[in-house]
């Protein structure tokens, strides 16, 4: 540590000279009289002999760093700013053959639509030319049925009695008695498969980084904010919209409490009737509660008193609130 004089001297006894350094107390320069009053038997050196010793090791200091520490530091810039360069053009070649890739892989993809896209419309133009095929036949039965109509009508009323044997003769021979059976179109339909994200990232690829995969990073580990035992049992906690506060509860107790994160009961509500289950509504920030023995579901309303909403079938086991303000309940077993 360099010494500095001060030019006014020691400010405790009139200016006096300094003399002497206090390594007892951090180097702190004082003068004779200093000596006697406040460093007695302290462990002092004599102030130029303190300020020789700086100089020299304020010397050494400026030969390491001019021969050592910048030269090293400046080499170590300069290869910064080349690895800097070399990663940065690493990552514009990454860009581009990730989407190079990206491109190949929607244009696989457009290749299978593509072709289940033709195959309907092949299905189409065969469904379209069985239709006209069933058309013409259908109609050339239609005219044949006709004829024999219009044969049958003229040997109703024909006075020839041999004229309904030979026409009913003809009819026999010629025509056929049941209509033809259509052809039947091409029935087709279409069962998307599944779009698995997981199968798409493993058929795209992955980055790593530092020779670890990003694409697949595991969610962050919990981390305990704070802990508490409290000075009463519980089994349901339930955090409050400020996130700093929870409502506990339990379910052989008529009690409901407020805590903040060191456990301190903030409020206390009596319910008179052992709660069940408890819900926070993420909307209004009111306690709800089911109760076992009437199968109702209450409210605490801002006041702390409570106000039953409405009875339930069977002995309502879970309690939960929605965003959207809608309540839902679930039961384990009839009761």
């Amino acid at each position: 540590m360099a010494v500095q004089t001060p030019d006014s001297g020691c400010s405790r006894h009139g200016g006096l000279e300094f003399v002497f350094v206090c390594k007892t107390c951090d180097n702190e320069l004082i003068c004779l009289d200093c000596v006697l009053d406040f460093h007695n038997k302290h462990d002092l050196v004599k102030l130029m002999e303190h300020a020789s010793d700086q100089k020299h090791k304020m010397q050494q200091y400026t030969e390491k760093l001019s021969k050592s520490d910048i030269p090293k530091l400046e080499s170590e810039i300069l290869e910064n700013g080349k690895s800097w360069t070399k990663t940065s053009k690493e990552l514009m070649e990454m860009n581009n053959d990730i989407t190079r890739h990206g491109d190949q892989m929607k244009k696989e993809i457009d290749k299978i639509s593509d072709r289940l896209v033709a195959l309907c419309k092949n299905l189409e133009q065969m469904n379209r030319e069985t239709k006209e095929k069933n058309k013409s036949v259908l109609t050339d039965f239609l005219r044949g049925k006709l004829r024999q109509q219009d044969r049958c009508q003229q040997a109703l009323t024909s006075d020839i009695s041999t004229k309904a044997i030979e026409v009913a003769k003809e009819i026999r021979n010629t025509e056929p008695i049941t209509s033809p059976t259509p052809i039947a179109r091409k029935s087709a339909v279409f069962e998307p498969g599944t779009v698995s994200n997981v199968l798409l990232n493993q058929m795209f690829g992955k980055v790593l980084v530092d020779g670890e995969s990003v694409s697949f990073q595991q969610s962050p580990p919990c981390i305990v904010i704070s802990s508490f035992l409290a000075s009463f049992p519980y089994d349901a906690c339930h955090t409050c919209r400020s996130g700093d506060e929870a409502w506990l509860s339990y379910w052989d107790a008529e009690q409901i409490y407020r805590v903040d994160q060191t456990g301190s009961i903030l409020e206390k509500i009596e319910c008179r009737v052992n709660v069940n289950s408890i819900a926070i509504s993420p909307k209004t920030g009111r306690v709800w509660f089911s109760v076992k023995e009437d199968k109702s579901i209450r409210e605490v309303m801002s006041d702390s008193t409570v106000v039953t909403r409405f009875n339930v079938k069977y002995v309502p086991r879970t309690l939960g609130i929605t965003l959207g303000s809608w309540l839902w309940w679930g039961w384990g077993m009839r009761e």
